[in-house]
């Protein structure tokens, strides 16, 4: 068990044995109650970066099973986070905002932590439905937390430094399409700082690493560095072949893409590879992993063109 959580954390996904539902089995007979929500929890991240969706769900169905045969509050936390992360990935994004608001309503008296997360998670997911004022409101209330949580580690700390980097590029961008030269000096600097917290929490943590390296070269390509966006991005891939991580390393593809055919793009290719053959990539991709909203927002970009 603590190889794997070891293995999680600092990126050694390869190393991670693929998920034994016959193990979980044997440690509910035997008692280990504990050690097999763990093992299902940790497994259920890695399937979710890799793009192995229905192993994370089938995951979540067996920790809700286990909640309701022995009543194991731990078990209903671990599913909830672990289904909210699930349905955010896969932009299913009605149903994690339901998930959230219903563990919110129902879990106020839970650890800071779970609240930490689930906060963190509410914000992104504002954020991706263009509900900046709900997003703000949100991270208001996880930066609340995070200020009364005693020494949380990096891993606590990493959905919310998405949420916090995210929340800050948005900003940004606002700014710059609005010409405000104010907000973009002042924004660029809250966006820059957030970007280094996110760096430092993703050197200790793999869990948003290639996120983390994507958004980086997103800031970079805002303030129009972008030599050092298309360095940001190349990370990004490189680390994302390294895990496996199929979900970020497509997103990653598709944003390279994306940014090489805007009018003002220095660059028509990168590494040799023409912003039509990213977004290719990118599509395929997709449609392995049945992401729609991911196709949806492809077929938008190709439309504006």
């Amino acid at each position: 068990m603590l190889n794997t959580i070891h293995n999680f954390l600092k990126g050694n996904w390869n190393a991670i044995k693929i998920y034994d539902e016959n193990l979980v089995n044997k440690s509910l007979e035997s008692g280990e109650l504990y050690d097999a929500v763990l093992y299902m929890y940790w497994h259920g991240f890695v399937c979710i970066y890799q793009g192995n969706f229905n192993i994370t769900e089938s995951i979540v169905n067996k920790l809700n099973e286990i909640y309701e045969v022995y009543e194991h509050d731990i078990s209903k936390n671990l599913k909830h986070e672990l289904n909210t992360n699930l349905l955010i990935e896969r932009r299913e994004l009605n149903a994690a905002l339901n998930e959230v608001i219903n563990v919110i309503e129902s879990r106020e008296s839970a650890d800071n932590y779970f609240l930490l997360e689930i906060y963190a998670c509410q914000t992104w997911i504002y954020l991706l439905l263009g509900n900046f004022e709900a997003a703000e409101t949100s991270l208001k209330q996880a930066d609340r937390i995070k200020s009364e949580a005693v020494a949380p580690v990096p891993f606590q700390l990493s959905s919310h430094c998405r949420s916090r980097l995210e929340y800050e590029l948005y900003r940004l961008r606002q700014s710059t399409k609005d010409g405000n030269k104010a907000g973009i000096s002042k924004f660029r600097k809250s966006a820059d700082n957030a970007g280094k917290k996110m760096v430092k929490v993703a050197k200790k943590v793999a869990q948003h690493r290639i996120e983390t390296y994507k958004l980086q070269g997103v800031y970079c390509w805002l303030i129009n560095e972008q030599g050092k966006a298309l360095i940001w991005w190349h990370k990004a891939i490189e680390e994302g072949e390294r895990l496996g991580a199929r979900l970020e390393l497509s997103r990653t593809y598709f944003e390279i893409g994306r940014r090489l055919l805007e009018s003002k793009s220095n660059y028509k290719e990168f590494k040799g590879v023409k912003a039509e053959e990213y977004l290719k990539k990118a599509r395929s991709m997709f449609k392995d992993m049945d992401l729609k909203w991911d196709l949806d927002e492809i077929d938008k970009m190709a439309i504006s063109l």
